[in-house]
Parts: structure tokens; sequence; C-alpha cells
């Protein structure tokens, strides 16, 4: 394979790149590759676990601090809150059915025979 150089700077270069210092040149550039992209990873994990975990919870706690100020300023109508406990009370109180019989215990059959014995 035959280069061609455009300048004596190119030429020069060439002939440094291939001194001995420089022949993993290519593996050391790769290597280089994969560690930026390792570093790159870390940093936007970090800035994910950031987000998720810092940013998000703060707008929950502002949603919450909210929430609590609406629904915290609610007034009660206890006289309507003792109807309703008086009508669940009453209602209660009238569905109560008695039990004729004990249903875990089964029951004694007495036979009548119209004919003597």
């Amino acid at each position: 394979m035959k280069i061609h150089f455009n300048s004596k700077e190119e030429k020069r270069n060439s002939t440094i790149l291939q001194a001995p210092e420089y022949k993993n040149l290519a593996t050391l550039r790769l290597i280089n590759l994969v560690a930026l992209g390792g570093f790159s990873l870390v940093i936007l994990g970090i800035g994910i676990f950031m987000y998720n975990n810092i940013y998000v919870a703060i707008g929950q706690i502002q949603s919450i601090v909210v929430f609590k100020t609406q629904i915290g300023s609610e007034a009660i109508d206890f006289v309507t809150l003792d109807k309703v406990r008086e009508k669940w009370n009453k209602k209660d109180s009238d569905t109560k059915i008695e039990i004729k019989r004990d249903p875990f215990n089964p029951l004694s059959i007495t036979t009548v025979s119209s004919t003597p014995s």
C-alpha cells in the first residue's frame, strides 16, 4: 500500500508515527474512546440518579404541601355528621337478624307417621 503525502510536514509526521513508541497507538486510541464512553455513561447515570432522587422528590414534597394546605382548611359540618351517624346506627340496629337455629350443628329431625306403630 503506497501512501501519498501532500507536504513534507505530513511525511515527517508519518515517520514519527512509525516509531516503536507509537506501535500501540491504535489500541491506545480505542482504549481512550472506550474510557471516554464509560466516563460519559457514569456522568449520565449520576445525572439521572440526581434527577430521580432529588428533583422529583422535591417536586413531590411541594405537591404534598400544597395538598395539605387545601385539605386542612376544609370545615366539618358536625350537624350533618351527627345525622349521618344516627341514621347509620338506626340502619344497623334495624337489620339485625335473629338466628332461630344454630347453623353449625345438625338439626334433630323427628318423623311423624300417619300409621300407628
